[in-house]
């Protein structure tokens, strides 16, 4: 089913980028020119660059070339678009791959924590955090630490990934510039996993065979190792493999407020100068991890659970 709905996706998304208001001509064309230009010359102009043609001729001319890969030059830059996403891939998968670990790491720990010390005060705080966390989007946090964090106290950069004039690289400096937008999408998801992994946990403490285990004398924590922590890791799989896509999606609205140099970035740049084949790549690329990032999900629901199997 994986390629049917790839195929859908573009389509859906050719047909949208299509349709949205202006078009690159207008977008390369200083505005103080376009009044001295003739509707002769801009109509060549988008006739060279194929917009003159019907959507279902342009979206088969682009399927034929993605599919051997390639996807097309950039209107702006006349950069080949594969060369602009893999040069900004790095940078996006940092932001978003420890924005991952972080969310996973510390959400399922303190789900753990608050379902151990269920219907305590712990367990309340937590829960009313984990409630404050998915009640307020990403951006809002963003705003908020580089108020605090930024310019109140003047701890965190806020803008980019190194400063400028600093070594580049993987050091101190951009650990620095990773923290607040890291933060700021890793907090959602925080306490998405918090609440799942908590619901978990407490499912599978009152399984019957955690009772008859604790009813045989045998350690709390040999228990809870043995059988609760793995069963309490089932649904936190399909969790895991779902909340890609809000990752992706938040990177680019965080990458913009950050000016982080990523994917994101590049892509709200591209909506800004309507540059089609840079949109249609980046979704493309979208639409490629999230369901294979699916498929992935559903093959290791198998590794985690004995019980199931793909035959």
């Amino acid at each position: 089913m994986v390629i049917p709905m790839l195929l859908g996706i573009t389509i859906i998304t050719y047909v949208i980028i299509s349709l949205a208001p202006g078009d690159p001509v207008s977008a390369m064309i200083n505005p103080q020119e376009m009044n001295v230009r003739s509707d002769a010359e801009l109509n060549q102009m988008r006739q060279d660059l194929g917009l003159n043609d019907p959507i279902p001729v342009r979206y088969v001319l682009w399927l034929k070339e993605a599919v051997q890969g390639n996807l097309g030059y950039s209107y702006q830059n006349k950069t080949p678009v594969v060369d602009m996403i893999l040069g900004r891939l790095p940078e996006t998968l940092l932001l978003t791959g420890s924005a991952l670990f972080v969310a996973m790491t510390v959400g399922v720990t303190l789900g753990i924590i608050s379902a151990r010390k269920q219907y305590t005060v712990l367990d309340y705080v937590l829960t009313i955090s984990a409630f404050f966390g998915l009640s307020i989007p990403a951006f809002f946090f963003a705003l908020i630490g580089m108020y605090i964090f930024s310019v109140r106290l003047g701890w965190l950069p806020v803008f980019g990934m190194w400063t400028p004039g600093e070594p580049t690289g993987f050091n101190l400096d951009l650990l620095k510039h990773l923290i607040l937008p890291m933060s700021a999408l890793a907090i959602p998801h925080i306490a998405e996993y918090m609440r799942y992994s908590r619901a978990a946990t407490l499912e599978a403490m009152g399984a019957e065979h955690v009772v008859t285990a604790r009813a045989k004398g045998l350690n709390e924590r040999v228990i809870f190792a043995r059988h609760v922590f793995r069963n309490a890791l089932l649904p936190l799989v399909t969790i895991a493999g779902l909340s890609i896509p809000g990752l992706i999606g938040g990177s680019f609205v965080i990458e913009t407020i950050f000016s982080w140099p990523g994917i994101g970035m590049l892509g709200y740049t591209a909506i800004m100068q309507r540059d089609y084949p840079v949109q249609l790549g980046i979704a493309l690329m979208a639409a490629i991890v999230v369901l294979f990032a699916t498929l992935v999900t559903d093959l290791a629901y198998a590794v985690v659970d004995p019980r199931i199997r793909y035959e």
